[in-house]
């Protein structure tokens, strides 16, 4: 895989993000996909967990607009998201934003960091070859990092709960005294 740092900015970087959170547990997984005009792919992902799918999607461009602006400097970035509560807020800003202003606090911090960004709404689980990568990239840490909090909770002696298929909470770990 692709390092952030190697790739070239000069014409610009394409960045997908995407969010993931389940309702039932709360927890969350975000990713980004960075694409040079070479065609050269940087991508990560991570876990988080008493979360909501907007704040995934706020921390996904977050993470991404950092990591490209800590390793490439001040760039021309294009953001392609599949969530229109992130575009339409992040293109207009004076929009009403009356939760997750952390989230948004964050985007904002992220964004001025660079020269020139424009905002792309692309259809969720589209076409979009990049798209889908973060899409799936999401869903992944998500799932991994619920099952890594439950092997914790079963080390530490804890019952870790997970909803079920219907919504109700099953016990899936315990440690026997």
């Amino acid at each position: 895989m692709t390092q952030l740092r190697d790739l070239n900015p000069e014409d610009g970087i394409a960045l997908y993000t995407d969010g993931s959170a389940n309702s039932h547990d709360k927890s969350g997984g975000w990713a980004w996909v960075a694409v040079d005009a070479h065609g050269k792919v940087a991508m990560a992902s991570g876990y988080r967990s008493g979360t909501t799918n907007n704040q995934m999607e706020l921390h996904a461009v977050a993470e991404g607009l950092r990591a490209i602006g800590y390793a490439l400097g001040s760039v021309d970035v294009l953001v392609y998201s599949d969530s229109q509560y992130v575009v339409l807020g992040s293109r207009d800003r004076s929009r009403g934003r009356y939760k997750n202003l952390d989230f948004w606090r964050n985007v904002d911090a992220a964004a001025d960091d660079h020269s020139y960004i424009e905002w792309l709404h692309v259809k969720g689980h589209s076409t979009s070859f990049y798209n889908g990568l973060a899409d799936k990239l999401a869903g992944q840490a998500r799932r991994e990092g619920v099952t890594v909090r439950a092997k914790a909770a079963k080390r530490n002696g804890r019952e870790y709960r997970q909803p079920s298929q219907n919504g109700s909470r099953q016990k899936t770990h315990s440690r026997k005294p």
